[in-house]
């Protein structure tokens, strides 16, 4: 056969998996007609490397964005099979009896990949056109770039897959830290089905946003790759100064949204104005910096189906992750919720308590989000509805994880913490 295989090595971090990931390739010597070694450009091989007969090339990742490169490099080579190889992959002497080719441009080969007690289906070979045809869902931003490929993966249609013989991949090490644990758990989400939700409460999403450019994008694909989707998604800029809003409004059109905006007055004002627009029986409040599970409505219409009418507002857990200042995210653990009867629970409640899905009548009931005195009604404006609606209905928590906070540099709650003693003289 002709050279007709681009490989993709994916995120490399050892200068000896790189190394031996190359040597392998030699094995297809005869189909592979360029390397690409993706990363963040940050890995020198520091290894000798013996001389290819193909070129390889270095890419670095184009804005954080490895669906964004990945569809760059597939528009400029013209091989009609893309190869991917991630992180600790090398090909063993088994691959030189697997038949690499796909008879249909919908087929595509796939590797599996465990952590601990967790298997992922991975893109091993594709077609090329495949990855060209459905580009624009490589270009939607995800949580973390491992979650890349199986999440186009996992919204494809009608696409046929072989699973390649077990034994031609193998790693040169497993990595199975926590992070990597709760990530490959995220991705596994993308590909569930969830059972029949017909007599569920409707639900919607609102956002408001303030000077996130850096994640707003990932906030809002989390909307998207939902496996039931939202029945609206209310977005509004609260008179950001960086392109944020520019970023919004390229969602219109992809996913149901609805966009506003407003001069800077902080988030209760925002969510007020969004509130006449909000038709579901229930809302979630979404951060812009923050994400949900891919299961997230899913899980949340079951829990609704059976609430009973006195509860205002649905909570749970929260999962934390660390930003790093190379993009990535660090699993910090999860924060179980646990039951608040009054406002005494609330005034001691490790916050923030979340995530916070709001019965759409009560928050109408209550005028929405009050607007105190206290820092312009600009901060911990959670607590100051939460407290209201304690008093005519009841908050409920169940033991549910959907919600994802990113802990980073410019958190609003790690930059006020010590205002709270002054805040809660607010309380009424």
């Amino acid at each position: 056969m002709a050279e007709d295989i681009h490989v993709l090595l994916l995120d490399y971090t050892s200068p000896i998996s790189l190394s031996k990931a190359l040597i392998s390739l030699q094995l297809l010597h005869s189909r592979v007609k360029h390397i690409t070694i993706i990363n963040k450009g940050d890995l020198v091989p520091s290894l000798h490397i013996p001389a290819l007969p193909q070129p390889v090339t270095y890419q670095k990742i184009i804005e954080e964005n490895l669906g964004k490169t990945i569809q760059q490099l597939v528009r400029a080579r013209g091989c009609e099979y893309t190869l991917f190889l991630y992180d600790h992959d090398y090909l063993t002497e088994k691959i030189q009896h697997v038949l690499l080719q796909l008879e249909k441009d919908n087929m595509m080969m796939v590797d599996s990949y465990r952590v601990r007690d967790l298997t992922i289906q991975r893109p091993f070979l594709v077609k090329t056109r495949l990855l060209q045809q459905s580009s624009s869902l490589l270009e939607r931003q995800v949580p973390f770039k491992e979650a890349v490929l199986p999440c186009w993966f996992s919204r494809l249609n009608a696409v046929n897959t072989i699973m390649i013989s077990e034994g031609a991949v193998k790693q040169t090490r497993s990595v199975a830290n926590h992070t990597s644990f709760y990530k490959q758990e995220m991705i596994q989400k993308y590909f569930s089905r969830p059972i029949n939700l017909t007599e569920s409460p409707s639900i919607s999403i609102m956002l408001a946003n303030y000077n996130m450019e850096q994640y707003i994008d990932i906030a809002l694909a989390s909307c998207f790759y939902q496996t039931v989707q939202p029945d609206q998604i209310l977005v509004i800029d609260d008179g950001s100064r960086d392109r944020s809003y520019e970023k919004i409004q390229k969602w219109n059109g992809v996913i149901p949204l609805e966009s506003f905006q407003q001069i800077n007055s902080g988030k209760a004002r925002a969510f007020n104005q969004l509130l006449p627009q909000i038709k579901s029986d229930f809302v979630l409040e979404l951060d812009a910096d923050d994400w949900l599970d891919p299961d997230a409505i899913a899980v949340l219409k079951q829990h609704l189906a059976h609430l009973s009418e006195e509860v205002s507002v649905l909570y749970g857990n929260l999962r934390f992750w660390k930003q790093q200042n190379n993009g990535d995210v660090i699993f910090k653990g999860i924060r179980k919720g646990k039951p608040v009867h009054n406002q005494q629970d609330l005034i001691e409640y490790p916050f923030p308590l979340g995530p916070r899905i709001y019965r759409t009548s009560a928050l109408k009931e209550n005028g929405g989000f009050p607007v105190k005195d206290f820092q312009d009604g600009r901060l911990y404006e959670d607590v100051l509805v939460l407290n209201d609606l304690l008093k005519k209905g009841r908050l409920h928590y169940e033991n549910f994880t959907i919600y994802n906070v990113r802990r980073h540099h410019a958190s609003i709650t790690k930059k006020n913490h010590s205002k709270w003693s002054e805040f809660i003289k607010y309380l009424d």
